[in-house]
């Protein structure tokens, strides 16, 4: 009985450490990650994960493209809230953070960067996210025609089960969100100069999370006029 409870406690201590080393965890949810970044999001109050792959992020510099598909981040540096990735360059340093905070029912990711040569350069367009989404996706519905964000239901709801689904917003309202055949992209273009003297250049914020779904629905736009309605309320 000793030795299945000591073995049972080593199974337990080496998931622990895996998560610790591969993984950002509140109350709320699990993130997991491999070498190049996110592989999943677990949340604890639907009990299911949202899985991606082939995760990507791309910035344009004085319209130069750099593709961290195509890189290999030379540091991961992991504590208690995020995990950084650095690529440092010839001309540039980028690092991508991603952020998981007490109470945060989402996962943060942010780009930052650090000019080496160059005393000012123009920031043309900021892609943090371009990745497959291994879930089936029921729907989508762009918030504010793609200004504010994508919704994305991967679960309805019934009696048996909570429904839910996966938002991506980046924090302001200039942003671009596509989606198809499970192929989720967004970006947004500040085309704005930047000063190596100011220090890095920080992109916003792009978050990934999960939101429930009630069962409640309703009409995302108005009825044509004078259509009869048998019972308006």
């Amino acid at each position: 009985m000793k030795s299945i409870l000591f073995f049972t406690l080593c199974i337990i201590n080496l998931q622990l450490s895996a998560m610790d080393k591969d993984s950002l965890v509140n109350d709320k949810i699990i993130a997991h990650f491999n070498e190049k970044g996110i592989t999943s999001i677990y949340d604890r109050n639907v009990k299911e994960s949202i899985s991606f792959d082939n995760e990507n992020t791309q910035v344009l510099i004085d319209n130069v493209s750099f593709n961290c598909k195509d890189l290999t981040p030379q540091n991961v540096k992991k504590d208690n809230h995020s995990v950084t990735y650095s690529y440092p360059g010839k001309d540039y340093n980028i690092e991508i953070k991603y952020e998981l905070l007490p109470g945060w029912r989402f996962l943060s990711k942010q780009i930052f960067i650090k000019s080496l040569n160059h005393e000012e350069f123009v920031i043309n367009k900021i892609q943090p996210i371009e990745v497959i989404i291994k879930n089936e996706i029921k729907d989508q519905l762009q918030l504010s025609n793609g200004r504010y964000g994508i919704s994305l239901r991967l679960r309805n709801f019934t009696e048996d089960k909570k429904g839910y689904g996966c938002f991506m917003a980046i924090q302001n309202p200039f942003s671009k969100y596509h989606f198809s055949e499970n192929n989720a992209v967004v970006e947004y273009n500040p085309e704005m100069k930047w000063y190596k003297k100011d220090g890095t250049f920080s992109s916003d914020k792009l978050c990934i999370g999960f939101y429930d779904l009630t069962g409640i629905t309703y009409r995302s736009s108005m009825l044509p006029e004078w259509n009869y309605v048998q019972n308006p309320d």
